[in-house]
């Protein structure tokens, strides 16, 4: 019980990925992973999530990150929250609302010109529209209230086809059993398992333990992990890259901090400012 009791109350630092059973799959299939990746377009110059900002992001050749989770009628939205309040002119769940309404709503909220047109976006669109020119990272949100994640995976692994995006877009997710839904509906989509501290993450206790200590990981059985730079130390990078795993780091905007991980042997950064970020890195800035 000791043991146990260390467990649950030792700092996040401590609780690093446990290990699994199976082989990860190489992320050869989706060509040269560049060492930086636009989070969630690139962040810090454009709307978080919307179209101009992935346009400019895929325009410097940036891979990107994006959001995504169910509208009322089972559209795949690409925003960031459960809700719209953050981002947009609206208020309430995203989930009950239907994509018809969804579409209309600005999302550039607390930005000026000349972003004043970007609106929510669909996955289908946003694919089609950089899907074949940079590589995507699509990031699944849990459905609310521990709702069936199987729609969710069924509805992206149908537009990953149609596109024909299979080799050029890896999936994840924080919620291992998301993750085991897709494996079970696309098994062909690499797939990521995120994790970090989960501080501020509104979770039970319980919850951010085991999803902090990958307890659950079973389910997800992934192809890389994608860590909060905070967890990312030399012995952990090491024991996770030995057992096959690529390994990403996010969010990290400060260019000393991106050089000391790729240095480490991190695969790539997901940051805010690709452009600044790249620029950096090329010059061997502090």
């Amino acid at each position: 019980m000791k043991r146990l009791l260390s467990a649950l109350t030792a700092p996040a630092r401590d609780l690093s990925f446990a290990l699994l059973p199976h082989a990860p799959r190489s992320l050869a299939n989706l060509g040269p992973l560049p060492s930086v990746i636009g989070h969630r377009g690139c962040a810090a110059r454009a709307p978080e999530n919307t179209l101009g900002g992935f346009r400019a992001a895929a325009a410097a050749g940036h891979p990107v990150e994006l959001d995504v989770t169910l509208s009322q009628d089972g559209e795949l939205v690409v925003i960031h929250d459960d809700t719209l309040d953050r981002t947009t002119p609206a208020a309430g769940p995203v989930a009950a609302r239907p994509w018809a309404d969804l579409a209309r709503l600005p999302n550039a909220k607390g930005w000026g010109p000349p972003w004043g047109s970007e609106r929510l976006q669909r996955l289908d669109d946003v694919l089609e529209a950089i899907g074949g020119r940079v590589i995507v990272d699509i990031e699944l949100k849990p459905p609310p209230q521990r709702g069936d994640p199987r729609p969710l995976a069924t509805r992206l692994a149908a537009v990953v086809r149609r596109l024909g995006l299979s080799a050029r877009v890896f999936v994840c997710s924080f919620s291992p059993y998301v993750l085991g839904a897709l494996r079970e509906v696309a098994p062909e989509l690499r797939r990521g398992q995120l994790f970090g501290t989960l501080e501020g993450a509104g979770l039970p206790l319980h919850e951010r333990l085991a999803l902090r200590g990958h307890w659950l990981s079973h389910q997800s059985q992934p192809d890389l992990l994608i860590a909060e730079h905070r967890l990312v130390r030399p012995a952990e990078l090491r024991r996770w890259k030995g057992a096959g795993y690529a390994v990403l780091a996010w969010t990290v905007n400060e260019p000393a901090r991106g050089r000391q991980l790729l240095n480490m042997g991190v695969d790539a950064i997901i940051t805010d400012d690709p452009d600044l970020m790249r620029a950096a890195l090329a010059e061997g800035a502090p």
